[in-house]
């Protein structure tokens, strides 16, 4: 390590540290979550390739289950690639070359249609994604919602119609 490079490692550092501290920090937004589903609830045109990307959607486990590990703290340094979400969304399993490629396809498909509602971003000259604060906003409304949905079927309140 040289001297030479000081400044530019200490920058790449304080960034890091800030993506991270970002992504741990706790989400608040006065905007309704029925606004922020919105927002993903429509298909929209791809502005690099103009291909339609299908809307997101909330009550699919799939689509729910991918904004989960987009939004892991782990990937807030450094980002994630494909291979990444492939392994985390099918753990354990071992894949043939066809398989491998499949998967890849699939994984970038979901890719881009993350892309094209601005949840994820690209990092430039690399493979790898990061997570967009609307992308992080939307996540952590989802899981809220979700949570509040599980507590009130787990502990239902009164009747209705009484």
């Amino acid at each position: 390590m040289s001297v030479a490079d000081l400044h530019r490692r200490a920058e790449i550092s304080r960034r890091s540290n800030e993506r991270y501290l970002d992504a741990l920090s706790v989400v608040e937004d006065a905007a309704p979550c029925a606004e922020i589903f919105d927002r993903v609830a429509k298909p929209v045109r791809d502005a690099r390739r103009g291909l339609r990307a299908r809307p997101l959607r909330i009550g699919d486990t799939k689509d729910v289950e991918l904004l989960a590990i987009v939004a892991r703290g782990e990937f807030a340094i450094a980002g994630f690639r494909n291979r990444d979400l492939a392994h985390l969304l099918q753990p354990g399993r071992r894949m043939s070359a066809a398989d491998r490629r499949r998967t890849s396809a699939q994984m970038g498909r979901r890719l881009r249609m993350l892309r094209a509602h601005g949840v994820i971003k690209k990092v430039p000259k690399t493979h790898r994604y990061q997570i967009t604060e609307r992308g992080r906003l939307l996540a952590a409304a989802v899981q809220a919602t979700r949570e509040e949905m599980d507590e009130e079927i787990l502990a239902p309140g009164e009747d209705f119609g009484e």
